[in-house]
């Protein structure tokens, strides 16, 4: 037996694939392949397909996502895929593995790929969907408009303010009696 993994796992669908040699030695011809995931102590079945030997698996040109079916029979190896939906927040450093439930005599042999033994992701932006990224590159446009806005108005009230206290101060040095109506002497305060 043998199952594949990615390396790194993206948020949302990956293929894992499970191999399965047909002349292990059985106790019972049909059964059933079942991929689960583990953590720690905790395991669960993630996806259960029937098995029969004796039946030709044909590729499925579409899947549902979180499904497992038989992809191909080729000699004696029976291969089967699952449409496995990871997410970066629940499945991170999770084992996922294949199992035959036939009633081997023996346990069979199985070949893991790395990326089974312990769920790993690609870099954050590499592992989110691409309609997150937009919103997140959309939100940060408008935070920064706003930032830009903030800070434009801000400055043009304090250069404001200055000039009318200048101007206020000047007026009521010169013994104005009401030093908000502008003089021809404040040309700067008109």
């Amino acid at each position: 037996m043998e199952l594949q993994c990615p390396a790194l796992f993206q948020d949302g669908e990956n293929i894992i694939t499970c191999k399965i040699n047909k002349t292990a030695e059985c106790l019972s011809l049909n059964g059933t392949v079942t991929f689960e995931l583990s953590l720690n102590s905790e395991k669960r079945v993630a996806c259960h397909s029937p098995y029969d030997p004796g039946v030709q698996c044909i590729p499925r040109q579409q899947h549902s996502p979180g499904s497992c079916w038989c992809e191909e029979s080729s000699g004696d190896i029976v291969t089967y895929k699952f449409s496995y939906m990871a997410s970066t927040t629940h499945d991170r450093g999770r084992q996922l593995e294949c199992s035959f439930r036939v009633c081997p005599q023996k346990p069979p042999d199985v070949n893991i790929s790395e990326g089974c033994t312990n769920i790993r992701f690609n870099s954050l932006k590499e592992s989110l969907p691409r309609s997150v990224i937009l919103r997140i590159g959309e939100t940060t446009e408008v935070v920064l408009t706003a930032v830009i806005i903030v800070i434009v108005v801000t400055l043009l009230i304090v250069m404001l303010s200055k000039q009318f206290s200048l101007c206020f101060f000047n007026r009521k040095r010169h013994g104005d009696s009401n030093p908000l109506l502008p003089t021809y002497q404040d040309k700067d305060c008109s």
